[in-house]
């Protein structure tokens, strides 16, 4: 840590722009469907992974010590939900490093960019063989669910507005503050 890294305590804070997409993420991943836990089945999954011991994962991407559980296909896309969900063929181990600058990235895309060897990405294609995902389109979920797609439109909106009207608030507040 440096003296420049304080830059970042020191500017004028958004509560739209810093929260919104926490908020929007939410949403969409709560709509992802997920399976259970099953303990026999995760270490058969993480066995075609090549994972050698299943109480200490390491990351698929890079064999660090894994931190976090990564999303093949992410559950949220341009703050909606893509249709892939928490389930066994779509999460793999992976280190704080690769998870974060991944991002909205596929694993395809992720390899490809890590340079990946041709064994690790075997790897990967194997187990989206063996365990292959299904999406659910929003066609789908508006056609199934209307009134409650429409209700969650209607209260992601109502948050956004509320997100933006702290902000106008706050700004107010602080430059009210400033002027003492």
């Amino acid at each position: 840590m440096d003296l420049e890294s304080i830059k970042a305590k020191l500017k004028i804070r958004s509560i739209y722009q810093e929260r919104w997409t926490s908020v929007a993420n939410g949403l969409a991943s709560a709509l992802a469907p997920r399976d259970s836990y099953d303990r026999e089945a995760l270490a058969e999954a993480m066995h075609v992974l090549g994972q050698a011991d299943p109480e200490n994962l390491t990351c698929v991407y890079c064999d660090a010590p894994a931190q976090h559980w990564d999303h093949l296909f992410g559950t949220v896309k341009s703050g909606r939900f893509s249709g892939y969900g928490h389930v066994i063929g779509n999460l793999v181990p992976a280190c704080h490093q690769c998870n974060t600058k991944k991002g909205g990235k596929t694993w395809e895309q992720w390899c490809i960019l890590k340079g990946s060897s041709p064994e690790r990405v075997g790897r990967l294609r194997a187990f989206t063989e063996l365990y292959p995902l299904r999406q659910i389109t929003d066609a789908e979920l508006q056609s199934r669910f209307p009134e409650e797609m429409r209700e969650l439109d209607e209260i992601r909106e109502e948050l956004r507005r509320l997100l933006i009207r702290a902000d106008e608030i706050s700004k107010r507040v602080q430059s009210q503050i400033a002027e003492r």
